[in-house]
């Protein structure tokens, strides 16, 4: 850490939607990792930001009773809320939700969580790690941190899938024996498929003179590694983009069954993390929508659809589907996936859902799943104009959710709200919300 930074004395107040336990220092609030609301702490401060400074909890001076022990070191790397009980965690999630909505001036009705707490560790489908090599050359699987671009060497992470860890240590064994160093190397994304139990493996390397052997790359697979993809990724970006493609053994695509629903994806299409706890969610949206009295007779058309997932699944119970993304390879996915489910009314189109709100019209079912910022205000204005009979929105990120719900609520009532722990030991959470035009 810089020698400017000092170390401080803080009472943590409360936690933010990032996992910070947040404190007063002064005039200046202070977001500290590894610190949870109740707690006296020594706080190491590693930034310092307009209005405000970040550090972490380098000694718990007086311990919240929530707290627990985590499981790993690098746990402020990959899930900051190792260190809370996890009935605590929901609960806390559920505040957040609440609060959330009351910042954006909206009454919500009473609401649960929905969890599985036997399936709280390794349950995460996908995973990308960076490589670090140290003093001895030796290369290790890494995380960045959150404090700096600092690298955490490890060994496997307890939320990923066990098939991804043992997957990764292969690779790095494979890697280590050739002496392959991480100034070489960018990042090796992992995916795991539950209905399979199969990984498929992406590894993105920078220097453009490294060579790989075929038939040495192929004795890594086996019946856990399915395919394998070797992937020069220009110097020129930090991120592991595709560059050139030099070789892929096997299979890369995976197939995954929710509700009796078979989507195949590829190694870079979108899919939930963490499968048992989405079927549940995907559970609930049926339910919902069997409760709805005109259901059957009205189309559905889904906005940031992905592959076709959500779409897909309700497909059997009303007359027409029509599935808007932009991600390329998506649409290719979703025919596909349509076709292989059987499903005859379907339709997909490849695009923006700002550039494809002429899709939205008031005799619907509308099903919104947008990325964290939200819905973009295109859709929002056309929603207003349109006022579809329902809305059905699944969203990663309750604050955004709830300031766009807050943009339609003059022409929406809440039937039925679900929170979701898809993402345990984190401070994400999914919620689920009915909408129905007054």
């Amino acid at each position: 850490m810089p020698r400017n930074f000092p170390i401080l004395t803080l009472n943590i107040e409360d936690l933010d939607d990032r996992g910070y336990g947040i404190a007063q220092h002064g005039n200046k609030i202070v977001q500290v990792l590894n610190a949870l609301p109740g707690e006296t702490v020594e706080a190491q401060i590693f930034r310092r930001k307009k209005g405000g400074l970040q550090g972490v909890a380098k000694s718990v001076l007086q311990a919240s009773n929530l707290r627990v022990a985590p499981r790993e070191d690098h746990f402020l790397c990959c899930s900051p809320w190792q260190i809370l009980d996890f009935e605590a965690e929901n609960q806390i999630k559920v505040s957040s939700i609440k609060k959330f909505y009351q910042e954006a001036q909206v009454d919500l009705p009473d609401f649960d969580i929905i969890s599985l707490p036997d399936q709280t560790w390794n349950y995460r489908n996908k995973a990308e790690f960076s490589f670090y090599s140290d003093d001895t050359e030796q290369l290790n699987l890494a995380f960045f941190g959150r404090d700096s671009r600092s690298k955490y060497p490890h060994t496997g992470c307890v939320l990923m899938a066990e098939p991804i860890n043992i997957v990764g240590r292969r690779f790095l064994d494979f890697l280590n024996d050739r002496k392959i160093q991480a100034r070489q190397l960018k990042s090796i994304i992992l995916r795991y498929c539950y209905a399979q139990n199969k990984v498929v493996a992406c590894l993105f390397f920078k220097d453009e003179s490294l060579e790989f052997n075929l038939e040495e790359l192929s004795s890594l697979l086996d019946e856990i590694l399915q395919g394998i993809s070797i992937i020069y990724s220009t110097h020129k970006s930090p991120a592991p983009v595709v560059t050139e493609i030099r070789h892929q053994l096997g299979c890369m695509e995976l197939t995954e069954s929710i509700y009796d629903v078979n989507l195949t994806y590829n190694w870079d299409n979108f899919f939930q993390i963490n499968p048992p706890v989405f079927e549940l969610a995907a559970k609930d949206m049926i339910e919902q929508i069997k409760g709805t009295p005109d259901f059957s007779n009205l189309p559905v058309v889904e906005m940031y659809a992905g592959i076709g997932t959500l779409g897909l699944l309700v497909a059997p119970l009303v007359p027409k589907v029509l599935a808007v993304e932009v991600t390329p390879g998506s649409q290719e996915k979703a025919i596909r996936n349509a076709e292989q489910n059987r499903v005859g009314n379907f339709e997909f189109i490849e695009s923006l859902a700002e550039e494809s709100v002429e899709a939205i019209a008031s005799n619907q079912i509308l099903i919104l799943d947008p990325p964290r910022v939200g819905l973009h205000n295109k859709v929002i204005e056309k929603i207003i104009a349109e006022s579809p009979k329902h809305i059905i929105y699944l969203s990663c990120n309750p604050k955004t959710q709830a300031a766009n719900y807050a943009a339609l609520q003059e022409k929406y009532k809440i039937r039925w709200m679900r929170a979701y722990n898809f993402y345990p030991h984190t401070p994400h959470v999914e919620s689920l919300v009915i909408l129905d035009k007054k």
